[in-house]
């Protein structure tokens, strides 16, 4: 099991590998699904990426 070091560790190696190849996307408030739910719905625009998806970051830290 790792320690919350390690884990941390881990967790900025990652974000090292990741920087210029990863963009940041925005949320961005959905009116209609906000609407039909009664809540405040956000989609985080994963396919903004250059691949237009999320799972580079996953492909990436293997």
């Amino acid at each position: 099991m790792n320690t919350e070091k390690e884990v941390a560790l881990d967790f900025l190696a990652a974000a090292e590998r990741l920087k210029g190849t990863v963009k940041r996307t925005p949320l961005e408030y959905n009116q209609g699904l906000s609407e039909k739910y009664k809540a405040n719905i956000y989609l985080k625009r994963e396919d903004l990426q250059l691949v237009r998806s999320y799972k580079l970051r996953g492909a990436y830290n293997m």
